[in-house]
């Protein structure tokens, strides 16, 4: 997940790590990561990764994925993403 530069990344660490534990899926041990993981050109990547038993890991990504964006957002994070703007020049 790609955060803004200005963001809070320990808060939104906080709201992910929260929306992780609630999945039934998820193993406690060893513990829930989600930290920076690098600065892109549009924000903080913050890498999640959690364990849990091989035979239900696709379909938690999936979940994972669908339910952090909304708790960010709700939680008052914007999430950044690629974009472009094009601009028309006349010749005369």
């Amino acid at each position: 997940f790609t955060l803004p530069f200005e963001a809070d990344i320990a808060g939104a660490r906080d709201v992910i790590l929260a929306t992780v534990a609630r999945h039934s899926a998820v193993l406690h041990e060893p513990a829930p990561f989600a930290r920076a993981e690098r600065l892109s050109d549009y924000g903080v990547v913050v890498a999640v990764r959690v364990w849990a038993q091989t035979s239900g890991m696709i379909a938690l990504r999936h979940d994972l994925l669908e339910a952090i964006p909304p708790a960010l957002q709700s939680a008052g994070y914007a999430l950044t993403y690629p974009t472009s703007k094009s601009l028309e020049y006349a010749m005369n």
